[in-house]
Order: structure tokens, then sequence, then C-alpha cells
């Protein structure tokens, strides 16, 4: 199964329902929930989310709502931790893609 890999402003657009988050990105991060496809989330964005919630450019109960998030069986988030092998497997894949992380 193909996961979706959302980063730290598509997670907090998502769960905030932001129009911040492209059409296109909303497309692809509904049609996995609907599918049943968890929505992969990097530990590293875990991360960022603590250090903008201590420079208060986010929300204070933004990681409880990522963990509510997380908790609900129709919005299964994948908290994936960040390896060497994670960056090598990304190394890998082809660039200017995924229209929710563009690279390149």
């Amino acid at each position: 199964m193909i996961e979706v890999l959302a980063d730290t402003n598509a997670l907090l657009w998502l769960m905030s329902a932001s129009d911040k988050l492209s059409a296109s990105a909303r497309q692809h991060l509904d049609n996995a929930l609907t599918a049943g496809i968890p929505i992969a989330v990097s530990v590293v964005t875990l991360v960022e989310m603590t250090y903008l919630i201590e420079k208060r450019r986010i929300e204070a109960d933004a990681m409880e709502r990522v963990k509510s998030f997380s908790s609900d069986p129709e919005a299964p988030l994948n908290i994936v931790p960040f390896e060497e092998a994670t960056a090598d497997l990304l190394a890998t894949l082809p660039r200017g893609i995924s229209p929710i992380c563009p690279i390149g």
C-alpha cells in the first residue's frame, strides 16, 4: 500500500480545513483517507511542531489535535521515523511528481 506523505504545513492545514492547502494536495489526502490509506507524517514534523508551538507560530493545542487526529480510525496517521534509509529512499524518488511535496 502506497502511503501519502504530509509535511508539517499540509498536516496542519488538513486538520484545520485551511484553504492554504492546495486543491490538488487536499484531493490526494482526501482520496487517501477515503481509501483507508494511512497518511505518513515524519517524526521530524512533530519536532518542528514543538518548536512552532514554543515560538507561538501555531496554536498551543496543535500537538493535541495531531494526537486526536491520529487516533481517529477514519483519519489514520503513520508517524514515520527519520533514518538514513529514509533519506536514501528519498534520493530514489522522481522529482516534481508530488503535488504535496514537489521536489526539484
